[in-house]
């Protein structure tokens, strides 16, 4: 027999032991049909193996009658510690919870007693001593310390551990419902703990997941080095020692083939431990299932058995299993999983160990890449990938990365198709060489287009900088300005794809201004070529609606979506995701110049078509969801629109991640939403989450950002926390003028709103040169009757009656009043005016007409009951007192007994409105 022969009859003696005697003969006889001189072997071996059973019957004898009196134990001292309960027991020994018993100092620990299999000889024993004298040495804040050692009166040794009082890290996982993104940040540390002790020369060999406890503060600690294998014994490779067969201690499910064939253990097994240990954590079932019905089986599954990726293995999950990942469904998390994740996990759990990672550092290395947008080592990079991933790591949103891929990889996907063509067409007819030649041309000019748009991104070039997205887009735009008037020129509908494509990242960062200039440039060039592909005008026609929305452009609007809406029935289909999609953004328009009931009839039947064509996951079905809880918050029917931004916030988390657009709309909604029924803590934490979302994915530099801010730092003026909130107002309009002008509606709202701290921290002459830019800038861009002007007017007129003015006082609120009511003559935010006019009149003496508005303030309140007025107790107050003066006894019962059901309420905790 050759080597081999011996290796492979090894490794069935191994299996043979495990079997029953009547077992045995069945197993042998399939095992080694083709080689009957190997079945007579490992009879021989396990024939001799009796014999060396003989040998340690003794010490086992008293090991086994140990372990039998396990209970009895409890109680009793093992050197200075005492024994309280038993943790855990398993085939290699027993764990018990015991405590320092000398009354030198208190202190839980963990004690394991190995079992006679584990220290069969007298070399076995002398190993064990050495490994726990090293181990004693690793320090590490992930790892289990080994505090002492021992033998008891019977010569069983024994390790006394820390003490670690956690969960297992699957079912900790599980617990808590960690994210994907969580899991693998939890993994970081796991490999940390491995590196450090492969750092010590120490490997692990029986990593698996129950050897992973994760603490009560998230801290997972690696437990059970008593197997642990010393990489500097071997006597001519520093990094790799033989394990000889008589030493081998391994959980076969948790096992790497080398470990099955008995070679050498090398940090690339801890490595490829720790890749099954990934593999459970992102798909909630282990590698090689419970379906393996005996270990011959599950080692040949180890050895010969192509592992399935883990996003393909989520296909397949079981019920239970698909339960350990939350908060996605399948077709989520394998996207999630899909590509960089997929490809970690399979390097890691390659056969042959030099394939794996180099180390526990490295897989580290390349899942730390993958949270932060980099380039992971486990795949080829191309240059479309590369580019990817600096674009994730500038803070864009993954449509944003997305968008800058397809631009890459579609026109160079296109450019060597057209090269490709040029090549099979050359000998054909004179007008189809024509043809090919302008194509050619529009290849040419594209290629080098797209080159000098990424040349800033070499080594050569860059020389170690960091180059900044806005850089690469800002050297585009001078570059296509400047080949305008030659090489694109020649190529108008090559120039105008370039320029809807730098549009639309321009718009996706924040920079409306430009973004604009290219999509106009864009739509004149496609409106001179009427005969050009639809599909080209389209998009073009989408990307500029929704840049003229987020600038406040809303009049420009409405001719290109019904242009876009007409054009995608015609190319794509009625009930097809791009027109569902164009008439969503339609109902928007509606929503936005105040045809909130229109808007809640369109996007209710986009809602009903989307989840019957498309499928309740689609992102049209999510989007109509959002968009109803944005129109309904129009018509104060507060109560429907939060059900639906909480569907939308829950649904979007689900299908997409919760740092997708979708998510985050629902995120800073639901904050408004919250502030406005008077829930201003839930407000102010949501508010705060929505900030640090949206900065994590956009940056400090973008409009949304600036946004965010703006909620938060209104939620805390109503709190009078004046502080922060002047410091985001005052961020915001240091930052945003530069993205979107100084005419742009955010910016005019938030120096109203500052106007608004600054007269109530006592800068009236400060507040009204801020409130008199901000209202002459709403009245250019709005006018007067205008959801956005009007609260800004009542700003500026509560600031002209703290300076005396009443006069122009007055003038204000009576516009105010009047442009309400010109939008609607019970429209609900006509409150605030009500009050303040009542304030004024009760100020100048006029008791009368002082009343007169606060009744007709009370009136409004309650027909409005899902909004919150933080006055609306002193308005009470006020009228009973006024009118028991009056001696109007019955009105003044009548409105104590609406303010003591108002203070009712209250106590009760009611966060609703009053």
């Amino acid at each position: 027999m050759d080597k081999n022969d011996w290796q492979r009859a090894e490794e069935l003696f191994h299996q043979a032991l495990e079997l029953k005697q009547n077992e045995i003969e069945s197993f042998l006889q399939q095992a080694c049909a083709d080689a009957p001189e190997l079945k007579q072997a490992v009879l021989s071996l396990l024939e001799h193996a009796d014999h060396t059973v003989d040998l340690v019957r003794p010490i086992e004898g008293a090991a086994e009658h140990f372990f039998e009196t396990a209970d009895a134990l409890c109680g009793k001292r093992l050197g200075p510690y005492r024994i309280i309960r038993l943790l855990a027991s398993g085939g290699m020994g027993a764990v018990y919870l015991a405590e320092r018993a000398d009354d030198q100092y208190e202190k839980q620990v963990a004690i394991k007693l190995i079992r006679a299999s584990a220290i069969a000889s007298e070399m076995l024993l002398q190993r064990f001593k050495t490994e726990r004298q090293i181990l004693a040495e690793l320090e590490h804040p992930n790892i289990a310390h080994l505090l002492d050692g021992g033998a008891t009166d019977e010569g069983i040794p024994y390790l006394v551990m820390e003490y670690v009082d956690g969960v297992e890290i699957n079912q900790y996982c599980t617990d808590k419902q960690l994210s994907i993104v969580q899991r693998l940040r939890l993994f970081v540390k796991v490999c940390a703990a491995i590196q450090y002790a492969h750092q010590k020369l120490i490997v692990h060999r029986d990593f698996k997941p129950s050897n992973l406890l994760v603490t009560a503060d998230g801290e997972p600690k690696l437990l059970d080095f008593g197997i642990a294998k010393l990489l500097a014994e071997s006597g001519n490779d520093e990094w790799a020692v033989q394990t000889s067969t008589e030493e081998r201690a391994l959980t076969p499910r948790y096992s790497a083939p080398e470990q099955i064939r008995g070679e050498a253990i090398t940090v690339a097994t801890d490595v490829h431990a720790l890749g099954l240990l990934l593999y459970e954590l992102l798909t909630g079932q282990p590698v090689y299932g419970e379906a393996l019905s005996n270990r011959y089986q599950l080692e040949q599954a180890i050895l010969n058995d192509t592992v399935i990726p883990p996003s393909v293995a989520l296909t397949t999950q079981t019920k239970h299993s698909a339960q350990e990942i939350p908060a996605a469904t399948a077709q989520g998390l394998q996207r999630q999983l899909r590509g960089d994740l997929d490809n970690i996990v399979m390097k890691a759990l390659s056969k042959e160990p030099q394939r794996r990672y180099q180390s526990a550092s490295a897989l580290a290395e390349d899942v730390t890449n993958f949270l932060e947008h980099r380039p992971v080592q486990a795949r080829a990079t191309s240059f479309a990938y590369r580019c990817g991933k600096f674009l994730r790591r500038n803070r864009l949103s993954s449509a944003l990365a997305a968008s800058v891929l397809i631009l890459v990889t579609v026109f160079s996907t296109a450019i060597w198709l057209q090269s490709r063509q040029l090549e099979v067409e050359r000998d054909l007819a004179e007008q189809q060489r024509d043809v090919a030649e302008v194509e050619q041309g529009k290849a040419q000019a594209m290629s080098r287009f797209l080159l000098g748009m990424f040349t800033d991104l070499r080594p050569n070039e860059a020389q170690g900088r960091e180059v900044s997205l806005r850089e690469v887009l800002d050297k585009a735009s001078a570059q296509l300005d400047q080949q305008a008037d030659h090489e694109l020129s020649e190529q108008p509908l090559i120039e105008a794809r370039i320029r809807r494509e730098i549009g639309d990242i321009y718009y996706r960062i924040g920079q409306l201004k430009t973004a604009i200039a290219h999509l106009e440039k864009s739509l004149s060039i496609l409106r001179q070529h009427p005969d050009n592909d639809p599909r080209d005008l389209f998009r073009v026609l989408l990307s500029l609606s929704n840049t003229y929305s987020r600038a406040d452009r809303h009049d420009e609007r409405l001719p290109l979506l019904e242009e876009s809406v007409e054009i995608s029935k015609r190319i794509n289909g009625p009930e097809s995701e791009q027109t569902l999609g164009m008439m969503t953004n339609l109902g928007g328009f509606y929503n936005d110049i105040g045809r909130a009931q229109e808007a809640i009839e369109l996007h209710t039947e986009i809602l009903a078509t989307s989840h019957r064509a498309l499928g309740e996951d689609s992102f049209i079905t999510l989007l109509a969801i959002t968009s109803l809880g944005a129109d309904y918050i129009s018509l104060w029917r507060y109560q429907d629109a939060e059900e639906y931004f909480r569907l939308g916030l829950q649904r979007s988390t689900e299908v997409f991640h919760e740092n997708h657009a979708l998510a985050l709309y629902n995120l800073g909604s639901l904050a408004t939403l919250l502030e406005e029924t008077g829930r201003y803590s839930e407000a102010e934490d949501m508010a705060r989450e929505y900030l640090r979302r949206t900065t994590q994915v956009l940056g400090e530099a973008h409009q949304d950002t600036y946004e965010s801010k703006y909620r938060l730092a209104r939620v805390l003026l109503r709190q009078k926390n004046f502080e922060e909130a002047e410091a985001l107002l005052r961020n915001g309009l240091q930052g945003l003028p530069a993205l979107v002008g100084e005419q742009h509606g955010v910016v005019l709202q938030i120096q109203s709103t500052l106007a608004d701290l600054l007269l109530q921290t006592g800068r009236t002459d400060q507040a009204a040169q801020m409130s008199e830019v901000a209202l002459n800038g709403a009245l250019e861009l709005w006018g007067i009757a205008h959801p956005k002007t009007l609260p800004m007017a009542l700003v500026m007129a509560r600031i002209h009656q703290q300076q005396q003015a009443t006069d122009k006082a007055f003038a204000l609120y009576e516009k105010a009043l009047a442009g309400w009511q010109s939008l609607d003559a019970s429209h609900p935010a006509q409150y605030a005016t009500l009050v303040a006019m009542a304030r004024a009149y009760l100020d100048k003496g006029e008791v009368a007409d002082g009343v007169s508005y606060l009744r007709r303030a009370v009136t409004l309140a309650d027909s409005n009951p899902d909004i919150f007025h933080d006055d609306l107790p002193w308005v009470l107050k006020t009228l009973v007192e006024l009118l028991h003066k009056e001696g109007d006894s019955q009105q003044a019962q009548h409105y104590a007994q609406r303010l003591a059901k108002l203070n009712q309420q209250q106590s009760a905790g009611y966060s609703g409105a009053h």
